[in-house]
């Protein structure tokens, strides 16, 4: 592996192999979360998947193969919604397709070969209209596109206020436009990615309200954006204000007040 900031001075940022020299080759490079991930081809143990936070430093994250050496080669890397795909041939019984959320632990999600072992490679991986397209290369019959959509999932969308610690009936907008729900509403059998959006502030549950503060994900926008089943909390809190010169004015003169009366009481006791 080599990189470059101005694309003439290189330099390598992994030891030969990965410190393996049955890894040959290394084609597929995607980006998932915070991680560059890199495919290799290992006709000894079975391909590898690395990754790294900072492009020098990395580490395996699955098991050779992931379990078979037959699987030999990791051909292609694609992100689809919430979950990071990994597309692998195999001569043997045929190509695989697999898949995790995390980036480290990982399901098959398609069955060998796509039901013919002469799929034997998955040659490209794109995502389109909501579903993800797998080409095949198969020398006997002639190559195949397989698609997939993931399974439906529901949403559940709630919201809390943090200053008077209870839930608060907010309204809810899918996707840019109302609902005519308010929180709490689960929304199923949703497929693809979803945006949500609550208002502002609670007034509809509280008077005087308050502002809108995040979403339990850490989100701050009132806008989030969904690709996997969960409950969604947005969170409602009064913000701490600020004395304006009047008042700062008016805490001083009772702080000296109260200074002195405390001075003139401590005088007498002593006298």
């Amino acid at each position: 592996m080599w990189r470059s900031s101005d694309g003439t001075n290189w330099a390598q940022v992994n030891t030969d192999g990965f410190g393996d020299a049955d890894n040959t080759g290394a084609r597929p490079m995607a980006v998932f979360g915070s991680y560059l991930y890199v495919g290799t081809s290992n006709p000894a143990n079975g391909c590898e998947v690395w990754r790294s936070s900072d492009g020098t430093n990395w580490n395996q994250v699955n098991t050779d193969g992931f379990g078979d050496a037959d699987n030999d080669d990791a051909t292609r890397l694609t992100v689809f919604g919430s979950q990071f795909y990994v597309g692998v041939g195999n001569f043997a019984t045929g190509c695989q397709v697999w898949h995790s959320s995390d980036g480290t632990s990982w399901n098959q999600v398609n069955t060998d070969g796509f039901g013919d072992s002469d799929n034997y490679l998955v040659d490209s991986m794109a995502v389109f209209n909501n579903y993800l397209y797998v080409g095949t290369e198969n020398h006997t019959a002639g190559c195949e596109v397989w698609r997939f959509s993931p399974p439906p999932y529901d949403v559940t969308i709630d919201a809390y206020c943090n200053t008077v610690g209870e839930y608060v009936s907010v309204s809810i907008d899918m996707d840019g436009s109302p609902t005519g729900y308010a929180t709490p509403h689960t929304f199923e059998e949703l497929t693809g990615t979803h945006t949500f959006t609550v208002p502002d502030t609670d007034i509809e549950s509280h008077d005087p309200s308050h502002p809108f503060k995040q979403w339990i994900t850490s989100e701050t926008s009132r806008t989030i954006t969904i690709t996997e089943s969960g409950t969604y909390t947005a969170y409602y809190e009064a913000t701490a204000t600020i004395p304006t010169l009047t008042e700062w004015g008016m805490i001083i003169f009772m702080t000296l007040i109260l200074g002195i009366g405390v001075a003139i009481l401590y005088r007498r006791r002593i006298v």
